[in-house]
C-alpha cells in the first residue's frame, strides 16, 4: 500500500521522491566527507537529487504531453556524470591514480537519483545500503602483505608555509613524506598568494585519514587538506 501511494505523481509525492534521493546521497557523501574527500556530502546530495528532478521531468513530458521515449533524459545523466566524476581522477607523481571512489560515487549517486525518480525505492534504498557497506568495510581492508600503507593529499597553503616543519611534525607522529619523484612536489598557484602540491604520505600498518588531515591543516600556512584516495 504505502509503496503504490509513492508512485503516485503529484507536488507531495514529488517532494518526497527529492527528499529521499538527497537523505540517500548525503548518506553516501558524509562517507566520503569523512575521510577528506572534495567531493562529500553536498556534492553527492545534489547529484543524487539532481538526476531524481532529470527522472520526474522525464515522467512529467511523457504523462502530460507523451513525448517521446521515458529513458532519453536519464541515459544522458549517465553519460554526462562521467565528466564530473573525471574531474575527481589524478595521476600522481609516482604513477598512481587516484579518486577512481570518489569518481564511482558520484556517478552511483547518480544512479540511485534516477532510481528514486523512477520509483524504483527498494532497489535504490537496497543500493545505497550495500554501497556504504562497501565504503565503510572494503576501504579498510589491507592486503596482511603490505606493512606500509600509502595515501596521497592535495595541499594547498599559502607563502608562510614552512615544508621542513611539517616534515618533523609527520616524523613526531610516525608518518613519512615520500618523494620519491622529483614531479611530486610541482607546486602550482591556484590563487595569489596561495599554492597547490601533491604529497603522499606513508605509514606503517593503517592510516586514519581524518587524524592525518587534521594534522596537516594544524601546520602554519596550510589552508586545505584532502584526501584524493
Amino acid at each position: 500500500m504505502f509503496d503504490e501511494l509513492l508512485q503516485q505523481f503529484d507536488f507531495m509525492h514529488i517532494l518526497i521522491r527529492l527528499i529521499m534521493s538527497m537523505i540517500l546521497g548525503a548518506s553516501i557523501g558524509f562517507d566520503r566527507s569523512k575521510k577528506g574527500s572534495p567531493a562529500g556530502l553536498k556534492t553527492h546530495s545534489l547529484v543524487c537529487i539532481g538526476s531524481t528532478l532529470v527522472m520526474l521531468t522525464s515522467e512529467y513530458c511523457f504523462i502530460n504531453y507523451e513525448l517521446g521515449d521515458i529513458t532519453r533524459l536519464p541515459a544522458q545523466v549517465i553519460s554526462g556524470i562521467g565528466f564530473l566524476g573525471a574531474g575527481m581522477i589524478l595521476v600522481t607523481g609516482n604513477d598512481r591514480i587516484k579518486g577512481l571512489t570518489s569518481a564511482a560515487s558520484i556517478w552511483f549517486s547518480a544512479c540511485i537519483g534516477l532510481a528514486v525518480g523512477i520509483g524504483f525505492y527498494s532497489g535504490a534504498v537496497a543500493a545505497t545500503v550495500l554501497e556504504i557497506i562497501v565504503l565503510k568495510l572494503l576501504s579498510k581492508h589491507i592486503s596482511p602483505q603490505a606493512k606500509y600503507t600509502t595515501i596521497d593529499m592535495y595541499l594547498e597553503y599559502t607563502s608562510e608555509f614552512d615544508l621542513s616543519s611539517m616534515i618533523l611534525l609527520m616524523k613526531d607522529n610516525h608518518i613519512e613524506l615520500v618523494n620519491e619523484d622529483n614531479n611530486l612536489l610541482k607546486n602550482l598557484q591556484v590563487k595569489e598568494n596561495t599554492y597547490s602540491t601533491l604529497l603522499s604520505v606513508q605509514m606503517l600498518g593503517k592510516i586514519d585519514t581524518e587524524e592525518i588531515v587534521e594534522l596537516l591543516e594544524s601546520v602554519h600556512g596550510v589552508n586545505k587538506v584532502y584526501d584524493i584516495n
